[in-house]
């Protein structure tokens, strides 16, 4: 800075001097002097240390605490449900699974799903126990459930002795029995999978001093489980299947088929008491 206020501070004088002797190279003299002091090397600038790059701000989430569930609970209260239904009398079940992967082993033994079988069953039989036998086929890919009776169960006497006297048969104590295993597979398959809606309901009962196993199932496109076939069914000891049908159109009616089914039927159907 020094240096170049020298020069400007002389710079008048020095040019009325040139103009004095040449004044016709004035202009030139001006120049090489502008481009003198024009044209100096600026002064490198001082180093500076870039200041500290901010960290950027964190916006803190807020937290939101799950509301605490007791893990009894669930369990407490299908018991409760368990113990409403028992107080209505209603008979223990007994799971059969047979070929079901365990994930259907677990849906058909959900607790809300038994309390539904046995709140229909409630008053329905004199014993305390029945069996629900879920079968799963693999070679034709279809699944049974079947809910066997017992043997000692004395409220299907009279169909037994209607079907020796091939009388008509009067379902009022068998029709239930059976809406209540069609609540049982709607309600699971409602909850869980509806492919559970294709399963067959069944009823079965059974006489081992005979060997008779005899059944009745239900009707296609019949998702509540309501409706009776028109036909009984019962397995002889050469696993022949003997088929004994209504000759009406709806129940009541009287059975037709062989009588050999028909005795089968009888002794299936009839108390071992």
């Amino acid at each position: 800075m020094f240096a170049v206020s020298g020069v400007l501070s002389s710079f008048p004088a020095f040019v009325f001097r040139l103009g004095a002797r040449r004044s016709g190279n004035a202009l030139p003299v001006i120049a090489v002097v502008l481009c003198l002091v024009g044209c100096r090397a600026p002064e490198p600038p001082l180093p500076s240390t870039p200041p500290d790059p901010q960290p950027e701000p964190v916006v803190a989430e807020p937290v939101v605490a799950e509301p605490e569930v007791p893990q009894s609970a669930e369990a407490s209260d299908a018991d409760s449900v368990s113990d409403g239904v028992a107080s209505l009398g209603a008979p223990l079940v007994e799971f059969q699974p047979q070929g079901l992967a365990p994930l259907y082993q677990g849906f058909m033994t959900d607790p809300a799903a038994i309390a539904v079988l046995r709140s229909h069953l409630a008053g329905r039989l004199a014993a305390p126990s029945v069996v629900l036998r879920v079968v799963w086929d693999p070679r034709d890919l279809t699944a049974t459930i079947t809910l066997k009776m017992p043997e000692v169960e004395p409220r299907f006497t009279a169909l037994a002795d209607a079907v020796a006297a091939g009388q008509v048969l009067d379902m009022d104590e068998v029709q239930p029995l059976f809406a209540a295993v069609g609540a049982y597979r709607a309600d699971l398959g409602g909850r869980f999978d509806l492919r559970i809606l294709s399963f067959d309901v069944r009823l079965a009962w059974s006489d081992a001093g005979s060997g008779s196993y005899c059944t009745l199932g239900g009707v296609l496109n019949d998702p509540q489980g309501t409706k009776l076939s028109p036909c009984f069914e019962c397995l002889d000891a050469g696993n022949e299947v003997l088929r004994m049908c209504r000759t009406e159109e709806q129940w009541p009616s009287t059975l037709s088929g062989p009588q050999r089914g028909r005795e089968m039927l009888s002794s299936a159907l009839r108390s071992s008491l």
